[in-house]
């Protein structure tokens, strides 16, 4: 029996995503990557790892493995909260599986089939194939060496747009980060026709040298979702 005819609309709208094809072509022993952000595994920090998980069962063994709240545990929360740039409260924080998961929870929230939402072009090929199940038109920004650009970029939200999806540091694939102005004007565009902000941070932490401009997030709070991953500053499995 195939289960493929009871499939409701949304799952038939579901595709793989284009970079598994290539990443499958990538793993072949002979062949040097650069399809994929991953980390060499020879530097995840296993024995450091190693004791912070006994020394979590050791001293919070029967809390940490009971079912707890779905915003995730909240002195992890507040950690969190912590180390990040500006105003952010615990409360407002969830701790999910990966900033995948934040995408698919952003469009789930807020699109509708036919809702326009705004990408750069190019922009991160997952991030599509997950909006794409809730039916949104994608409306691509031009950009250039400093981000999206403010022209095209006002141009699309005079079309009515529902969510503007961004990557502002080390913007995936092209690795452009946007500087300070472009990210002043995308935060005052999206004040100015009130649309929401995914901002999709998955490479911040990989900075080192030069200014650190500021999020999305913290020039536009009120209407800025911040995802955020340790995944590129600790390992991709955690």
């Amino acid at each position: 029996m195939s289960l493929d005819a009871h499939f409701s609309q949304l799952a038939r709208r579901i595709e793989p995503a284009a970079i598994r094809k290539v990443m499958a072509l990538a793993s072949a022993p002979d062949v040097i990557a650069f399809t994929g952000g991953k980390p060499a595994p020879n530097l995840f920090p296993l024995e450091a790892i190693r004791q912070k998980t006994s020394t979590v069962l050791d001293e919070h063994g029967p809390e940490s493995l009971q079912y707890a709240s779905t915003d995730g545990y909240l002195p992890l929360r507040q950690w969190v909260a912590g180390r990040l740039p500006g105003d952010i409260k615990a409360e407002n924080l969830m701790i999910i599986s990966g900033s995948q998961q934040a995408i698919d929870l952003v469009g789930r929230v807020f699109i509708d089939p036919g809702d326009k939402v705004v990408v750069a072009a190019p922009t991160y090929t997952a991030a599509l194939t997950t909006l794409r199940v809730y039916g949104p038109e994608f409306l691509e920004v031009e950009c250039d060496g400093d981000g999206m650009l403010p022209e095209s970029l006002e141009a699309a939200l005079q079309q009515g747009v529902k969510l503007i999806y961004a990557v502002p540091n080390f913007m995936n694939p092209t690795g452009v980060d946007m500087s300070r102005e472009r990210r002043q004007q995308l935060a005052d565009l999206a004040r100015q026709y009130d649309v929401p902000v995914l901002e999709d941070d998955p490479y911040g932490d990989l900075r080192f040298e030069g200014e650190t401009p500021p999020n999305i997030y913290e020039l536009a709070p009120e209407r800025t979702i911040y995802a955020g991953t340790f995944s590129k500053i600790l390992m991709p499995g955690l």
